[in-house]
């Protein structure tokens, strides 16, 4: 694995760390949070611990195991970066409507009751959008309550 790619990879599950964290064991965070927030190496871990390097190194492979398999179930990470993406297109949509009507300082006083209703057109699409993700995350904490209870 390359470098850029071990750092990718870093990042990746420390945002799912953010995500998911909670649901792991304390022992587990811990140790976790010391080999990739904190950027210890193994041994530094096993000494500080009080484990072997073999027991630091498969927890932190079982915490990344856990943690991609909770993000497959619920998609918090996938679901975050779906709205992060439609807010990033309705700012931009709502910008376009008054670039143009700035582009064309004769017609901007004709048109300023149009760019308003479609600027509340889109508010509009971003509440239904946001009832969608409500429900959806209604759906996640039922998933999530199976999940504890059946590692329960």
């Amino acid at each position: 694995m390359k470098n850029n790619d071990i750092l990718e990879k870093r990042i990746y599950l420390s945002i799912l760390y953010d995500f998911y964290g909670p649901l792991l064991k304390d022992e587990y965070k811990e140790i976790f949070e010391l080999y990739v927030m904190e950027d210890y190496g193994i041994s530094e871990i096993a000494k500080l611990k009080d484990k072997s390097r073999q027991a630091v190194f498969e927890t932190i492979k079982r915490v990344s195991v856990k943690l991609e398999k909770y993000e497959e179930k619920l998609c918090l990470y996938k679901r975050f970066e779906e709205e992060k993406q439609v807010i990033r297109d309705i700012k931009s949509r709502i910008q376009n409507v008054f670039r143009e009507d700035s582009d064309n300082d004769s017609l901007k006083s004709l048109d300023e009751d149009v760019s308003v209703e479609q600027c509340i057109e889109l508010i509009n699409e971003l509440t239904r959008e946001k009832k969608d993700i409500k429900n959806a995350l209604d759906d996640i904490i039922s998933e999530l309550e199976q999940i504890i209870d059946d590692e329960g």
